[in-house]
């Protein structure tokens, strides 16, 4: 028998999901409207959605930390796949088709909460000193915000790309960095802006 923590009730946020309730019903009903099929299709993320909620918030998290690298190189290997069996839509190949059920999944979207919960597990692992991260700890903790950064960037979907990074290193700099190392990326950052723009496709620039 499940044992829920009351104090996680205690601090629940029934209004978000009660404002919530009544945008996921127009939305399927408008979806609908357009289309029967999408309409079915958004009730069912829908439903995919409400479960894996209820399933994360039942589990002791705190427990299964050893799922965390398992679920963001999970999602790593997703995004690899996107490369080689990726569906393609209005040029941007984001997209894994599901077998036998006409769904699609888009795992830049899956990395996401593995992204955020991978850093506070190496974070939780290695906290940082007095000081801040130096330089090698900093290195090994932008490997894991700068892989999918740049699988998903490739896609391309430098949006999701550039959330995911700003957080990251928000995160980063939030917890605590050397300045120096700070002063260095920006001034990098600043000397590499022509390049980068060279990069970038017509509608991001």
């Amino acid at each position: 028998m499940l044992n829920i923590d009351r104090r996680i009730l205690a601090h629940f946020d029934f209004i978000t999901i009660i404002l919530l309730i009544p945008l996921i019903f127009t939305s399927g009903w408008l979806i609908y409207e357009i289309h029967p099929m999408l309409g079915q299709k958004q009730m069912v993320y829908v439903s995919v959605g409400i479960g894996v909620f209820v399933t994360l918030f039942l589990l002791p998290i705190r427990r299964m930390l050893w799922m965390i690298p398992i679920m963001y190189w999970t999602g790593i290997l997703l995004l690899l796949a996107v490369e080689f069996v990726g569906h393609s839509r209005l040029g941007a190949k984001r997209w894994i088709e599901i077998p036998f059920v006409h769904f699609t999944l888009q795992p830049s979207e899956l990395i996401k909460p593995a992204f955020v919960l991978m850093l506070a597990y190496l974070i939780s692992r290695n906290p940082p000193p007095r000081g801040g991260y130096g330089l090698k700890d900093f290195a090994k903790l932008s490997f894991y915000i700068l892989l999918p950064f740049f699988l998903i960037a490739k896609e391309p979907d430098l949006g999701t790309a550039t959330v995911l990074a700003l957080l990251g290193f928000g995160v980063l700099f939030i917890v605590g960095v050397r300045w120096k190392i700070w002063v260095g990326l920006g001034i990098a950052f600043i000397v590499s802006l022509p390049l980068i723009y060279t990069q970038l496709h017509d509608y991001q620039k």
